[in-house]
């Protein structure tokens, strides 16, 4: 009887070892956000979104999440969705299920450009008629005389109409002549030419970038330019 108990404890044993689930562990969920900085042109706004759950299934928690900006003077959020009030930097924070991430927002003047291109005839030949300004293919402004000149400024326009706004980078200024007397005729440009970046909000100057002088031919189909940078405002 005392082998048979032995046996019977062992069995049991076994097909209660045999008989046993595992449960496999929980997979690893994180918050997301969809960007880790942000630039915004003041009194302009930007959208952040945040993702929960674990990376093979995450989902939208933007509603959901709590947000808050450390500097609400120059940045607000709500919803995810940044507002610029102010100028500066601002880090926005997403707090969800414990979690938190941010994102770094900054908030940049928006500009404008002005500015002003005179070109002299090399030859001194009075042939100008017209001179026109761009700004990225946008016109920017143009000048025309009844008479044929050797030398004429063209100056921005200030029109509402004109669209003068640039951000931040590389822009290409050009100019052409569409009507001359005679084509093509070499010019060299004034070393007064100069564009100027503005605060379009205050209109106070921010940059004067001067275009340098330079000489060039220009046809009733040609055009000659420059490729200026434009920096970023963010104070």
């Amino acid at each position: 009887m005392k082998k048979l108990g032995v046996v019977m404890f062992l069995v049991g044993s076994a097909l209660a070892c045999g008989g046993k689930t595992t449960t496999e562990p929980s997979p690893t969920v994180s918050l997301a956000l969809s960007a880790a900085s942000l630039t915004v042109e003041r009194n302009g706004t930007g959208q952040i979104s945040a993702s929960f759950g674990p990376a093979s299934a995450m989902a939208d928690v933007t509603d959901q999440a709590e947000w808050t900006s450390s500097n609400p003077a120059v940045v607000t959020v709500k919803r995810g969705l940044v507002t610029a009030v102010g100028i500066g930097s601002s880090v926005v924070t997403a707090l969800y299920e414990g979690r938190t991430q941010t994102s770094v927002v900054t908030a940049r003047r928006r500009t404008m450009i002005s500015g002003q291109i005179t070109i002299t005839q090399a030859q001194s030949l009075e042939t100008l008629i017209v001179l026109r300004a761009f700004v990225d293919g946008r016109f920017m402004g143009g000048r025309s005389t009844s008479a044929a000149r050797s030398s004429m400024t063209v100056v921005f326009s200030n029109s509402p109409a004109v669209d003068r706004h640039v951000v931040p980078g590389q822009v290409e200024i050009a100019i052409d002549a569409p009507e001359q007397m005679h084509a093509p005729n070499a010019y060299v440009s004034d070393t007064t030419s100069q564009v100027v970046v503005i605060d379009q909000d205050t209109g106070e100057q921010l940059a004067v970038i001067p275009l340098p002088a330079k000489q060039f031919t220009l046809d009733v189909t040609g055009t000659t330019s420059w490729v200026v940078t434009i920096p970023s405002f963010s104070s």
